[in-house]
């Protein structure tokens, strides 16, 4: 399989599982402490969960472009 052909498959499924998502077929979640998963209502509670840092916000204000 070629790059371009794997690209292809995973641009699907991720077509497929945004589809999921939205349809409330699927939903996100993060297993709590009582071992049962927890639905989670953002990626931000995803990312604290395994502790990355949060995303940096592109700054429209940035005095540096002047």
């Amino acid at each position: 399989m070629t790059d371009e052909q794997k690209e292809h498959e995973a641009m699907k499924l991720v077509n497929v599982l945004d589809k999921l998502t939205r349809n409330n077929i699927i939903q996100p979640c993060r297993i709590g402490e009582d071992g049962k998963p927890h639905p989670v209502s953002s990626v931000l509670e995803l990312q604290e969960g395994i502790g990355l840092p949060p995303t940096p916000t592109p700054n429209n204000n940035d005095d540096n472009n002047e």
